[in-house]
């Protein structure tokens, strides 16, 4: 079976005599005794850390460091086509990604399924008063409100962000200023005062220093289709009352379990497990994974468009892209890859494979009803100007926060100290003084990207849209959950399965080299530099090992045209009668 991929189908490796047709006896027992070892010492420790009170996170390396160490495990297994081993190993593997989900699920299950405030003030309040607030108000209103009721903002006399200037200023000025525009004044006098209610439900349940968090944050981000969608489920839904918020957080966040399903159904077991293995462990999902309203369903439809593209059910996955395409933009670019190399066939074939036609014109249409239901607001097609405006603004200053996805993240990155702030201008400046050199490196491997989409089949051609989003976006830390997707790959080496088993382990390594460099506060901007490094040598090394075999096969087959005997005139005539 494919090292990776049981659903592949079975796959005939080149066998020589000797030790790969009868491995050695002592060999088996020393790998089932390693593995038994370290599963028991990760679930013994994972049972020890919560007997002791102590937090789980650290569980996290254990984790990932037996993800590492199984995968060569599971390869040498399948090379030698050792039935009892592999199920052996799958079975340790479910294990190990039940605990992993556990570690993770530990913070919501095990406090009182504690929602995740933070997400839920922007990602409830902004949706369900999106009218009167916008893209741009909504921490001034909060402050507004909050000052006619207990003060916790104010407490700390501590900042708030503009979003207009897209910087933190004093909290009291911002009040004065959305009394002096009227801010108040956008809402009924019942819709105020539900405003407040939803608000001080959620302001009683943390301290007033967490709350200094998100009223600095930068902003709410998803689309107006996203909450045209969502408002009037939250218009309804009395989730300020004290069952209410938790019951809809949970609600949203078990809609991870069916990409388990899916991913089992499409893609066999085994890349099920790997795949909630390493979303479980990845760093960036600590802590988010519950008790978030609806802050993966972006995720969770991408999921379920890879799992029908890979059974070539490309139609009837196209609304589901579209859907986490319009939602958050980036899982978008993941069409574009796959339309290249149809268009591209297009070109040397005139006529678009029916399956890619299909599938790009179910894209659009989705695309188009999105859009015109995106402008179902009182603020119409100005919600997506709006929108764009918030995030053009916000990727300009994206780049310059601490967890950061991204190539131009390395070229803006420089190690300093002292305040945020003094940070953040250190870095805008950086990134100023390297934008021509980003531009041409970035141009240069996005080219390279898609050049190496041409040859690929549509499924693997969809995969590198991770290497374009890298070389030519900057995306917050959780988003690059869709990484799962990068244990997919099924045709870097098609004979031993070498690349695919390297790729694999480099991504699981990603968390095991953060994880083992202990980052701090000191040490944040520097970790986060080196998981970039180690992204960008992966992102390179797939573009590079596609192209390099392209390149060899067209050499081979100009090779052999070039030896192919000549025909004499005779045998010209004779065809020719």
């Amino acid at each position: 079976m494919d090292s990776l991929n049981p659903a592949a189908g079975p796959v005939v490796y080149p066998r020589a005599s000797g030790d790969l047709d009868s491995p050695r006896k002592p060999l088996r027992r020393a790998l089932f005794f390693a593995l038994g070892f370290l599963g028991a010492f990760a679930i013994g420790y994972y049972v020890y850390r919560y007997l002791d009170g102590k937090p789980l996170r650290s569980a996290n390396t254990i984790l990932s460091i037996f993800g590492l160490a199984i995968l060569p495990a599971f390869w040498w297994a399948d090379r030698g086509r050792h039935g009892r081993l592999t199920a052996v190993l799958t079975f340790v593997l479910a294990t190990m990604t039940i605990a992993g989900v556990l570690t993770n699920m530990e913070r919501h299950i095990f406090h009182d399924r504690r929602p995740m405030y933070w997400n839920a003030f922007h990602y409830i309040l902004a949706t369900k008063y999106f009218d009167e607030v916008g893209y741009l108000d909504l921490y001034r209103a909060a402050a507004l409100a909050d000052d006619e009721m207990n003060k916790v903002f104010q407490a700390n006399n501590g900042t708030i962000r503009d979003m207009r200037l897209y910087k933190r200023v004093p909290i009291r000025r911002q009040i004065v200023e959305a009394r002096r525009d009227g801010l108040k004044d956008r809402f009924t006098p019942e819709r105020w005062e539900e405003f407040k209610r939803d608000l001080d439900s959620m302001l009683i349940k943390r301290s007033a220093k967490f709350w200094g968090g998100p009223i600095n944050d930068r902003g709410f981000n998803p689309s107006p289709a996203w909450l045209v969608l969502h408002r009037p489920l939250l218009n309804v839904y009395p989730f300020h009352k004290e069952w209410g918020i938790k019951d809809l957080t949970d609600a949203s966040s078990w809609m991870l379990l069916a990409v388990v399903v899916a991913f089992w159904w499409a893609l066999g077991l085994r890349y099920a497990l790997f795949a909630t293995l390493w979303f479980t462990v990845y760093f960036g999902n600590y802590g988010k994974i519950l008790g978030t309203y609806f802050g993966y369903d972006w995720f969770v439809y991408f999921a379920f468009f890879f799992a029908l593209a890979a059974k070539g059910w490309w139609k009837s996955g196209a609304p589901f892209l579209a859907y986490s395409g319009m939602m958050r933009g980036f899982t978008g670019m993941a069409a574009f890859p796959a339309a290249f190399r149809w268009l591209w066939d297009a070109v040397r074939h005139r006529a678009i494979p029916r399956q890619g036609t299909g599938y790009l014109v179910a894209v659009g249409v989705c695309c188009v009803l999105l859009l015109g239901l995106g402008s179902m607001t009182q603020r119409g097609t100005g919600a997506w100007s709006e929108w764009i405006e918030k995030i053009s603004v916000h990727s300009e200053h994206h780049p310059t926060g601490v967890k950061r996805i991204g190539l131009k993240y390395l070229f803006a990155n420089e190690y300093t100290s002292g305040e945020w702030e003094d940070s953040h201008r250190v870095m805008k400046r950086r990134l100023k003084e390297m934008k021509p050199v980003y531009r041409a490196v970035s141009f240069t491997l996005i080219a390279l990207t898609l050049l190496a989409a041409i040859r690929r089949d549509p499924l693997d051609a969809t995969i590198l849209f991770l290497p374009l989003v890298f070389f030519s976006l900057v995306i917050s830390r959780y988003y690059l959950s869709v990484g799962v997707v990068l244990l997919a790959w099924r045709s870097l080496d098609r004979g031993h399965g070498l690349g695919q088993l390297a790729s694999a382990m480099w991504v699981f390594a990603i968390p095991v080299f953060y994880y083992l460099y202990n980052p701090g506060v000191d040490t944040a901007r520097r970790t986060w530099w080196w998981v970039n490094v180690m992204l960008l040598v992966y992102c390179v090394a797939v573009v590079a090992n596609f192209l390099v075999r392209d390149a060899a096969d067209l050499y081979r087959a100009a090779k052999l045209s070039g030896e192919a005997p000549e025909q004499s005139d005779d045998e010209d005539l004779a065809v020719a009668a």
